[in-house]
């Protein structure tokens, strides 16, 4: 970020440039120029929100100080939509609320990322919040995000996910992330992926863990999660010839159709059909195999990736969320 001065007249042509309208005030007094885009604002709101603009707007204005439209023009060295995100955030109270209020994926990153870059920690924490009902700590929290997540399903979110983790410093949400990740076609984990039309590469240390992670996941889906469709016999199983065949017919189907990876959830469409083909102690059993080893698996998920412990990430997690 900078202030031009690579002229002395009171006012420039910038070219091909558009206003942005909802964040063009008439009574601003000073411009933010971000890609081609321009924003009037005012000093005083954005240096109350920032102390990182309340510094640098703090120092006295040189004589070939550039202008436009009567305003001292300030370039950020920021995405544009970025930038709108973040100033309409400051700017009006209601445009980004913490959860349960619903947002996108891209007004979160962009948020975050210049609320970390600015120190505007409110709109930080917000983020954060967000981010954590996406890629939550916990077994329990993760199984229910569909139902409490705050932006709508875009592909390929958990790999931005994962680029935006290590840019704003996140790290507590990289084991749910990685492990979202290494469920999409391994192409676009090792060759790139597409976001907003654009080509984009993993963080290299990430892409390495997720492609090292690949096999273990897979003994895992098969040895782990799914022990409970190899039992020879359950006690007080009343039906031990059906119940048999019912798990070798569960076992042809996934050898059948199984073509993601995804071992925490390898089962969940079809535990119903299997319910109605075993008896009851048999579901009872199987339900205990397979919430034991999910539990166990994902209490190892930091580990897999080679990352710190749960108790320290959940440390890390409230240390960014504390208010100061």
């Amino acid at each position: 970020m900078s202030i031009s001065s690579t002229t002395s007249s009171s006012s420039c042509s910038l070219g091909s440039v558009r206003q942005v309208q909802d964040l063009w005030y008439e009574d601003g007094n000073i411009i933010f120029k971000a890609g081609d885009s321009l924003f009037k604002v005012s000093k005083g709101v954005v240096a109350a929100r920032s102390p990182v603009f309340h510094d640098m707007l703090a120092f006295p204005q040189p004589d070939d100080q550039e202008m436009y439209d009567g305003c001292p023009l300030v370039m950020l060295y920021d995405a544009d939509e970025d930038v709108r995100y973040f100033l309409k955030a400051i700017y009006d109270s209601g445009f980004f609320e913490p959860p349960p209020s619903t947002t996108e994926f891209d007004i979160i990153s962009g948020i975050l990322r210049l609320s970390t870059k600015y120190e505007v920690d409110y709109l930080r924490r917000r983020a954060i919040r967000h981010l954590d009902v996406l890629y939550p700590l916990t077994l329990t929290a993760f199984d229910r995000r569909q139902e409490t997540r705050t932006t709508p399903w875009k592909d390929n979110t958990a790999f931005e996910a994962a680029r935006l983790a290590r840019e704003a410093d996140v790290p507590w949400i990289l084991p749910a992330v990685l492990y979202c990740v290494c469920t999409c076609p391994v192409d676009d984990m090792v060759d790139g992926y597409l976001w907003n039309d654009a080509r984009r590469q993993l963080n290299p240390i990430d892409q390495a863990a997720c492609v090292k992670a690949l096999v273990p996941l897979t003994q895992a889906d098969r040895k782990d999660m799914l022990s409970f469709l190899t039992l020879g016999a359950v006690s007080g199983c009343i039906t031990p010839t059906d119940c048999n065949e019912a798990r070798l017919d569960a076992l042809r189907s996934l050898a059948d159709a199984q073509d993601i990876l995804n071992p925490l959830d390898s089962f969940y469409h079809m535990w119903e059909l299997f319910e109605d083909n075993v008896c009851e102690q048999c579901v009872t059993k199987s339900k205990a195999m397979n919430g034991s080893a999910r539990e166990a698996f994902w209490e190892s998920l930091p580990g897999l990736f080679k990352l710190p412990d749960w108790r320290t990430l959940k440390t890390l997690q409230e240390d960014a969320l504390r208010v100061a």
